[in-house]
């Protein structure tokens, strides 16, 4: 592979331990987390799982962007070209 693949896969790589960052931070800051705003049990089971529920919505947004911005038009160029 050449320098401009490892670049690409290394900012990738980045971006997907940059995305988990935030789960990771609130696993490790639950205690003072629930100890500052008085949260019980169930209240800071809502938050991660808000925070997971945010990811999800997110990156199925994030795809369907990228499919209507960037993939359909190159996809309806090329069945268009084949004929």
């Amino acid at each position: 592979m050449g320098a401009c693949q490892w670049l690409i896969i290394g900012i990738c790589t980045f971006l997907n331990a940059l995305d988990g960052y935030d789960v990771l931070t609130m696993a490790f800051t639950a205690t003072p987390v629930t100890e500052e705003f008085g949260l019980s049990g169930s209240g800071l089971g809502f938050l991660l799982s808000a925070g997971l529920l945010g990811m999800a919505v997110g990156s199925l947004t994030v795809v369907a962007l990228i499919l209507v911005v960037a993939l359909m038009p190159e996809s309806a160029a090329y069945l268009h070209n084949r004929r």
